[in-house]
């Protein structure tokens, strides 16, 4: 299956296509679109950089939820909100066991043996031991 997490406050502040222009888009693609609110409605603190360091300002910022219902709609997905991280997480489990897809998976295993090189040095350390020993280091041996 095709599917779209999409977290945010829901406002749209960017883009030439609206919100529910996207959301039938998606539903023709065969796309499921899973919407997640976070934040909160109201003053929250804003960090701005100033002259001297940064300060924290509070900024009204709204929760568009009825966008956010609407899209996930749309796309037979479903809406969330996420007032915290333990929520999210909860929230991600819950998607996870609601979108469970098969994968087909290809095992491949590569061998590669060297015990030959290893075998084969060996051996050649061995012939040379011999060969020294018939020669040069006849009486060490």
């Amino acid at each position: 299956s095709k599917v779209v997490i999409l977290l945010t406050d829901g406002r749209n502040n960017s883009g030439k296509i609206s919100p529910d222009k996207a959301a039938e888009i998606a539903k023709t693609l065969g796309i499921k679109v899973y919407t997640i609110g976070i934040g909160t409605e109201g003053p929250v603190p804003f960090p701005r950089p100033g002259m001297f360091g940064g300060r924290m300002v509070y900024v009204n910022l709204d929760l568009d939820q009825d966008t956010l219902e609407n899209i996930a709609a749309i796309t037979d997905g479903s809406y969330f909100y996420a007032g915290d991280t333990q929520k999210l997480a909860a929230i991600y489990d819950e998607i996870g066991k609601l979108e469970k897809t098969e994968a087909k998976v290809k095992h491949y295993e590569i061998w590669q043996e060297w015990y030959a090189y290893f075998t084969l040095g060996g051996l050649g350390l061995f012939g040379f031991q011999a060969l020294l020993g018939l020669t040069w280091f006849k009486g060490a041996a």
